[in-house]
């Protein structure tokens, strides 16, 4: 079609290959106007009590959220960066606590190590 304007059929694919460019941004123009999206990005601080909410779902699907100490430098600075590290960091330290006041990190007196293959001296601390 464009072979008959333009002299050369290296330049008519060029034109078209132009004017197939065009009709795809005012395609997507036209449906963009058409069609708006549903959802609106907000970005603003969530709610904290969600972020609790969230963390004791976790913890009762997994049955601990691990400790802080544990993670790697780099994981670390990429909570720092998403600015989770002190919603985890206070959760961990409170865990801490309610592990002390309760009596949590007691040992079980029916632990019996020699029944998994380990030998023991008897003594505490040995």
């Amino acid at each position: 079609m464009l072979a008959a304007v333009v002299g050369s059929p290296d330049m008519a694919r060029a034109y078209a290959m132009l004017v197939g460019l065009g009709g795809c941004l005012i395609s997507g123009i036209v449906c963009a106007r058409l069609f708006p999206p549903k959802r609106t990005v907000v970005e603003h601080a969530a709610d904290p009590t969600w972020r609790d909410e969230v963390l004791d779902q976790m913890a009762a699907e997994t049955g601990t959220l691990g400790s802080i100490a544990d993670l790697t430098p780099a994981a670390i600075q990429e909570l720092k960066e998403l600015g989770l590290y002190e919603v985890f960091a206070a959760r961990d330290a409170g865990a801490a606590d309610r592990a002390a006041t309760d009596g949590a990190r007691r040992p079980d007196p029916e632990f019996r190590p020699a029944a998994y293959g380990f030998k023991s001296s008897g003594k505490v601390g040995a």
